[in-house]
């Protein structure tokens, strides 16, 4: 068994940072599909041995995804819709993980994983992969970001994510930024 700390959209690498002050032993997994925040967290890391920075997005397949980069720096989405963050700057192709497989192949059920899923928008689709693969049970603790009252063509799908988690019995906390206390 090995504990795990899965940071979905790390952005800057803050709550990594943050989480390896209390826990400096664990193993963590940081995704960013954004490119220039993947390269600032891939040198931020670089002398940590038990952190791997991955340079995709998290997905339900793997893909080459269309980034709507915004003018603030976490308001970049895959929606096109999204109704924050600012008017779209640039629009450019990432390379994306099917996530559930990824977590299969790299985890295991005995593994402690705590998650921190804040992917504007695509929490829906990854929760919902999990879940179809087998693996969402073994998160231990999530923290997601719900993004559905940003992306109007997320709306239908929040309650289904919310019972998928419910009948895979993983314990979840909204996610706000700053952290809730005691994270």
């Amino acid at each position: 068994m090995k504990n795990v700390f899965l940071d979905c959209g790390a952005m800057d690498g803050d709550v990594t940072a943050r989480w390896m002050k209390t826990f400096a032993d664990w193993d963590y997994y940081l995704f960013e599909a954004d490119p220039c925040k993947a390269d600032e967290l891939g040198a931020r890391f670089a002398d940590c041995a038990n952190v791997r920075v991955k340079h995709c997005a998290v997905w339900d397949e793997g893909d080459v995804l269309l980034l709507h980069r915004r003018e603030k720096p976490c308001g970049s989405t895959f929606f096109a819709d999204k109704t924050t963050g600012g008017e779209e700057v640039a629009i450019e192709p990432v390379p994306a993980v099917d996530f559930g497989v990824w977590v299969e192949d790299h985890l295991s059920e005995s593994d402690c994983v705590v998650m921190k899923l804040n992917v504007e928008g695509a929490e829906y689709r990854v929760i919902r992969r999990m879940a179809e693969v087998g693996v969402l049970a073994w998160v231990d603790v999530l923290y997601v970001g719900w993004h559905a009252c940003k992306v109007p063509s997320l709306r239908s799908e929040h309650a289904r994510a919310l019972r998928l988690l419910r009948e895979s019995g993983v314990r979840w906390k909204e996610w706000r930024w700053p952290s809730p206390a005691g994270f």
